[in-house]
């Protein structure tokens, strides 16, 4: 497990969207913004048209859907960050970047019941202790009920409980950079292009 952990009063998360061909890296894309950290984001279809709500630098790139995969919505607003269920969603409240993704994998502080737990992939997810701590994450192939579990009941993160958690894009998807002043970025690259990735910038 590779963990990005950030305080959303000194961090805001970005969503960077690429609807062209010519798909840049994780890597690329986090260096030339200037991040301190990110990973790969949201789902999409072979032929990248993205799945779920995706809002970027304030604007919609793809509107919201209903399906049951798509069970959370991680939000950044102006004054904080949010990991919501998709009923929770306001459109009308201001959204600076959100994706819409699933399935919900931690809720107040729980498994959330009926997860598959055959499938095993590498995952991508995002958490949050429902206050200002908040952690991007990438695992090894686990089943989401494994991933699950081990947030809730390991609780292994030392600087936050995590209240809630969200499964983003996996699989061939996941990837994780964080910059690493004076020396080399810390980097476990993506295997296939990927249609936006999450990205933690300074305020």
């Amino acid at each position: 497990m590779d963990v990005a952990i950030f305080d959303s009063r000194k961090v805001k998360v970005s969503v960077f969207d690429f609807p062209s061909p010519d798909r840049p890296t994780l890597d690329a894309v986090m260096q030339k913004n200037g991040a301190l950290a990110g990973v790969n984001g949201g789902y999409f279809h072979a032929d990248y048209r993205p799945v779920g709500l995706v809002i970027a630098d304030g604007k919609t790139v793809h509107e919201f859907e209903k399906a049951k995969l798509l069970s959370g919505v991680m939000v950044m607003e102006p004054d904080r960050f949010r990991i919501l269920r998709s009923a929770e969603f306001d459109p009308k409240r201001k959204t600076i970047a959100a994706l819409q993704a699933g399935p919900f994998l931690v809720d107040d502080g729980k498994s959330v019941e009926g997860l598959n737990d055959v499938r095993r992939a590498k995952r991508t997810l995002v958490a949050t202790d429902g206050r200002h701590r908040h952690a991007l994450i990438i695992t090894g192939s686990l089943t989401l009920k494994e991933t699950a579990d081990i947030l809730a009941q390991l609780q292994p993160l030392p600087e936050m409980k995590v209240t809630r958690a969200l499964n983003l894009d996996g699989g061939s998807s996941t990837g994780i950079w964080v910059a690493r002043p004076g020396t080399a970025p810390y980097q476990r690259a993506e295997w296939n292009a990927v249609r936006n990735f999450v990205g933690l910038v300074k305020r």
